[in-house]
Parts: structure tokens; sequence; C-alpha cells
């Protein structure tokens, strides 16, 4: 293991009304931007630089290109998650990221989320190796899942 892994990354989020359908539980689309908060929270706490600024300055984007996820618990209206988020592969163009979701102060997992994002320059929307400041800070949160959710 690295000697500077801080492991997971995690983000806390109160569930508001609007992130709730009528059996006020959390709508499921609203998880995915959830994890994608706790993605753009990473970069400007990690990576020296806001999410904006990657897009609009350095012209850099990491759009999904895989996403799937497993609810194994309801997560209801005024609950308070925390995120936690695992560098799972740094590859050339692309990192994987897993998302494992509990309420705070409880130890079972209510949600897994498996994410893919790739590097794109957003001038030509292609993809772009990672660029070194960045592989090094997502190395920094390059941890196992624990063994109990992998799968």
């Amino acid at each position: 293991m690295k000697a500077d892994l801080q492991g997971p990354y995690r983000k806390q989020f109160l569930l508001t009304f609007g992130e709730v359908d009528w059996a006020r539980i959390l709508y499921f689309p609203n998880l995915f931007h959830l994890c994608h908060s706790t993605l753009e929270a990473w970069f400007e706490e990690h990576s020296g630089q806001h999410y904006e600024r990657l897009l609009s300055q350095r012209k850099l984007g990491f759009p999904t290109v895989h996403i799937a996820a497993d609810f194994m618990k309801t997560m209801p209206y005024g609950i308070t998650l925390d995120i936690a988020m695992h560098v799972t592969r740094i590859g050339r163009t692309s990192v994987g990221l897993v998302y494992l979701v509990r309420a705070v102060g409880e130890t079972t997992i209510r949600a897994r989320v498996q994410h893919v994002v790739t590097c794109v320059g957003l001038e030509r929307f292609a993809p772009e190796p990672v660029p070194e400041d960045l592989r090094q800070a997502f190395a920094k949160f390059e941890v196992p899942v624990p063994s109990e959710v992998d799968g």
C-alpha cells in the first residue's frame, strides 16, 4: 500500500424533499447525482481545483462511461447519507470508482454504485490520458473495497 494513502473519500448529504419520490425514499436517479456530487467535492478538496475550473480552464471533463447500482436498503427522506468513494482502478484514460452508501452512524450498506469515468478533452470530446497531477491525486484514494461488499 502507498505510504500517503488516504482511504476512501467521504462526503455526507442530508436527503431533502426534492430528492425523494412519492414513497418518501430516495428517487433512484438522485443516487447517481449524489455520487457525481461526491466526485466533484473530491476534485475541489484533493486535486486543488474546483470541478468548474477543470472544465472551463483546463478543458477536461470526466463523463460517465459506465454506471451500475445495487440498492440493499431504502434511504428515507431526512436521513443523512455517508458516501465513501473508493478509487478501484486508474487506467490510461479512465478511472474506476465504487461508492458505498451508508446512513451516518450505521455500518449497513444501503447502496453500492460502480462507476467508470473517462478523461476527455472538451474541445474535441475525445479521450485523453489522465493528467499526472490528477493521477497522483486519485492514487491516494485507490483502496480496496471491503470484501463483504465486493462483487
